[in-house]
């Protein structure tokens, strides 16, 4: 009985890394190095065809998705795997109370957020008041990838493994790699049924599926495990849709000027502290706060408390919240008076995580304004730039690991290249060695289609545009205006006492005074150009070329040696 005790433990752990291996080997190299957007190959194809063959478009009577996967569930069975992709607030956490209501199953529940995984907490003990919660097991995907006890074999306990916002396993593989170690324990699995839910699930769901194919090398017993539910019906609703170039000369006199709340999701801390810096200046400590993940724990009290807030009251008291992606998972704001969101970001998953934070339910007119950035080709191609770089460090990382069995010294070191190489690599405690970040490697190929996708369009706007209707519905309330649109209205609007006013213009200073005056309003919203001076005003020709450019329906009429300026009908 003794010996029996201490080999079982050797056993799980020993079939756990074969279970484990069986995942690893399924990965090949074709799957980092092709994204999905572009398929070319028959196998590629008939994974597409897989795909939409088994999707199931959920009737648009159905309000919530709960409703529809309680008659869906029981088809479900051992080691299925269940890909739900629906957008906030359409249902999906209500499901999990009701399947821990019956009172039947072992549900185990992951997230990426510790605000997401706070507000499942509460909203599970607050339904399961019958005690049920307890078979209910909450935690965050950190915790399963450096808990060495939790493996596949004890994954297997549970009847259910729920991936909340699954998109995380490919959004933060290029800076963890353990995603990859979260990614095999569930795959490893053999008898739950694991659900993946998440608005963004599309490129996930292609390497799992993927890797299903692999593994099984059979398309029909692949076709048996997987169940694709879609839900087009979703609690966003989106008035207008603006483009803006800089924060400062574009939104931040809007903001200030404002009476309703906006919430603003940067791309980085320092860029996060520079606009708390602009706000605060002028509406004061208590109408701004900037949240981080390191806030959360370590900051002030008003961070702490706004948080909590958040969590408990699903809304927030200042004016103006700033964020990094500490927010843009699972996270609902139910506020009427958060009319505006801004994102910096330029990556569809997180475009549209972020603008699903806001649950429009309230009333019929809880709706809110969305203002995308538009970077400048300069500034896309930098950023490109940076991907094949880091695709360049991946693949020397990659070497390393395959041709020579080591890491470099460099991964011992705490510096930022440290940093980056440990990013690309992690280590696997069941086989006592080191494992390439095959996600974070496809995430870079990923990042590099969809920037080249907006640095060769026309219109960059016009792709984000694309990429939010295709998660909402494919319209919305109000109006889509590029910044050269709202750029023209504002000029307008600034110019407005000027216009069909008489003024001279006979002598060279009052020539020169005309022009910097309208000159000045016009370089308030628009660049200057290469080669354009800052100390010089454009005279009237370059002024209606910048008209006619610009699509500014102004003119000038010139009479008695006087000068005025004039609406046109465009």
């Amino acid at each position: 009985m003794m010996k029996k005790d201490l080999t079982n433990p050797v056993k799980k752990l020993r079939n756990d890394v074969v279970r484990r291996m069986e995942v690893e080997n399924s990965i090949s190299v074709k799957e980092t190095e092709i994204n999905q957007n572009y398929l070319v190959n028959d196998k590629q194809n008939s994974l597409n065809v897989m795909l939409k063959w088994k999707e199931v478009i959920i009737p648009e009577n159905y309000i919530y998705i709960s409703e529809y996967l309680m008659k869906e569930f029981p088809k479900w069975y051992c080691d299925s795997y269940v890909f739900i992709n629906t957008g906030t607030g359409t249902g999906k956490t209500t499901f999990i109370e009701k399947l821990a209501q019956l009172g039947q199953y072992r549900i185990l529940v992951l997230t990426n957020r510790k605000a997401n995984r706070k507000q499942i907490e509460n909203h599970l003990k607050n339904s399961c008041l019958n005690g049920n919660y307890m078979l209910v097991k909450v935690l965050s995907y950190q915790e399963l990838e450096k808990d060495i006890d939790m493996t596949s074999d004890m994954l297997d306990q549970f009847d259910f493994i729920v991936c909340d916002e699954s998109h995380y396993f490919l959004a933060d593989s290029d800076f963890n790699s353990l995603t990859n170690l979260s990614l095999m324990k569930i795959m490893g699995t053999t008898r739950a049924i694991k659900l993946f839910m998440s608005a963004t699930n599309q490129y996930i769901q292609v390497r799992i599926v993927e890797r299903l194919k692999r593994k099984y090398k059979n398309e029909l017993l692949v076709a048996q495990k997987i169940f694709i539910y879609t839900m087009k019906n979703n609690a966003t609703k989106i008035r207008n849709i603006f483009s803006f170039e800089s924060f400062e000369r574009d939104l931040l006199a809007q903001v200030i000027e404002s009476k309703d709340k906006w919430l603003i999701f940067v791309k980085s801390i320092p860029q996060g502290k520079e606009i708390y810096n602009q706000l605060v200046k002028v509406l004061g400590e208590s109408e701004v706060v900037f949240l981080d993940r390191e806030s959360v724990d370590e900051g002030t009290d008003v961070q702490k408390r706004t948080f909590e807030i958040l969590i408990q009251e699903e809304t927030f008291y200042q004016k103006v919240m700033i964020s990094t992606c500490l927010l843009d998972n699972g996270v609902n704001l139910r506020s009427i008076q958060l009319r505006n969101i801004v994102c910096f970001d330029d990556d569809p998953v997180e475009i549209v995580q972020m603008i699903g934070r806001k649950r429009s339910i309230i009333t019929e007119n809880d709706y809110f304004d969305l203002y995308l950035i538009c970077e400048s080709n300069q500034s896309l191609a930098v950023s490109i730039g940076n991907c094949y770089t880091k695709k360049k460090k991946f693949k020397s990382v990659k070497q390393d690991i395959e041709v020579y069995k080591e890491l470099k010294p460099v991964h011992y070191l705490n510096t930022k290249e440290g940093i980056e190489y440990r990013n690309m690599s992690h280590y696997d405690p069941y086989v006592f060695g080191y494992r390439f970040n095959y996600l974070g490697f496809s995430k870079v190929y990923t990042e590099i289609t969809n920037l080249n996708q907006l640095r060769m369009a026309e219109n960059p706007f016009e792709v984000k545009v694309k990429w939010v209707l295709e998660k909402v519905g494919g319209s919305i309330q109000g109006d889509i205006l590029s910044s050269n649109q709202l750029n023209a209205e504002r000029f307008l609007h600034s110019i407005k006492g000027l216009i069909n006013k008489e003024f001279p213009y006979k002598t060279k200073k009052e020539k020169i005074f005309f022009h910097s005056l309208v000159s000045e309003h016009f370089w308030t919203w628009y660049k200057k150009e290469k080669g354009e001076r800052a100390d010089r005003p454009m005279g009237v020709d370059k002024l209606v070329y910048k008209f006619t450019v610009y699509q500014i329906p102004l003119q000038f009429e010139l009479n008695d040696n006087k000068i005025k300026i004039i609406k046109t009908k465009g």
